[in-house]
Order: C-alpha cells, then structure tokens, then sequence
C-alpha cells in the first residue's frame, strides 16, 4: 500500500499567513484514502 507525503507552504493555503516563511503543512494520504478527478478545480471556485 502506498503512503504519499505532501509538503505545502502555509503562505499557499493562507495568503495573510504572516509566521515564517519556511512554515510547511506536512500531509499523509494512504493511496486508498485518494479518488481520481477529471480536472482540477479553477482558483477561486
């Protein structure tokens, strides 16, 4: 089974996010917690 680890920056979760800028979110997702899509949302929808 498949582990994915994802590393996001705060400020691109949280625009007015003002700790440091090297502040991750650190996620893990088994492979079958995940569904495929079609597209990918636009921004802002």
């Amino acid at each position: 089974m498949r582990l994915y680890r994802v590393r996001i920056e705060q400020s691109a979760l949280w625009p007015d996010y003002d700790g440091p800028a090297d502040d991750v979110l650190e996620l893990e997702m088994y492979e079958h917690w995940l569904e495929p899509v079609d597209h990918f949302p636009t921004q802002g929808a």
